[in-house]
């Protein structure tokens, strides 16, 4: 039912979250700051986000570039087919995390254990927005299941293995580097090294190729700060959005 539903929200909302991301992604091929890129009509519909607010210096995409790099071979495709995708693997990656969880399990009865996760998440209100808005945490969510999961391995190297998804998983999540203070202070030295060469391999990845796109990021996190202070700039004399009726075939 939980599929069902899934599905269901999928192809009733256009997912704005998704929206903004694969705009960003596209943005950030040609050229222009993912996050402080501001439709114009000479773009095309492609590039067109109709929840972008004209008038606000940011056009309200939070994730790394790393994220949109991983986003970007999707870009391409028509939205719809992307919204349809991203929802299936959302679905996969829910599927991912409890399997994992169960081969860990240890306890007498791991169906048990699994049904509260799935009754109590999978099948909630927050499960349904997370598909409605086309999210991602479910896949930071299997980041972390999955660094569990090697972690508490038997295979060779499988600490180090651990500690290098981690070292990746910051450029998704920088705040997710929080993890390795309890590997150091407790002297998992082969998670920690696995952790470094995560952290390099994924600066020749995802820094290096465009360092200028994370200068926006981060210029973007102070915007941010400053809107919470209510201390944000406004375009002055923005336009008003354009809100077309269909766009790239889809009327949501």
């Amino acid at each position: 039912l939980t599929i069902i539903m899934s599905f269901h929200y999928s192809e009733a909302s256009g997912g704005t979250d998704l929206r903004n991301r694969i705009v960003g992604a596209r943005a950030m091929g040609k050229g222009y700051s993912p996050y402080f890129y501001k439709w114009n009509p000479a773009d095309g519909e492609r590039l067109l986000d109709p929840n972008d607010q004209p008038t606000r210096l940011l056009n309200g995409n939070t994730v790394t570039p790393a994220v949109l790099y991983i986003l970007y071979p999707l870009s391409p495709l028509n939205y719809p087919a992307i919204r349809l995708l991203w929802t299936i693997l959302q679905i996969l990656a829910a599927i991912s995390v409890v399997w994992m969880m169960l081969r860990r399990y240890k306890g007498y009865s791991p169906i048990t254990s699994a049904g509260i996760v799935i009754l109590g998440l999978l099948a909630s209100d927050y499960w349904f927005m997370h598909i409605e808005r086309g999210q991602i945490y479910i896949f930071y969510a299997l980041f972390f299941a999955f660094i569990y999961y090697a972690y508490t391995a038997k295979w060779k190297n499988a600490t180090f293995i651990a500690g290098f998804v981690a070292g990746l998983f910051m450029f998704f999540r920088p705040f997710a580097g929080i993890i390795g203070l309890g590997f150091l202070l407790h002297g998992k030295m082969k998670w920690v090294r696995g952790c470094i060469m995560g952290a390099i391999i994924g600066t020749l990845l995802f820094v290096l190729p465009n360092p200028a796109v994370w200068q926006y990021y981060f210029k973007a996190m102070e915007e941010y700060g400053n809107e919470y202070l209510a201390n944000g700039h406004v375009i002055q004399g923005a336009k008003e959005n354009i809100n077309l009726p269909v766009i790239e075939g889809a009327t949501k």
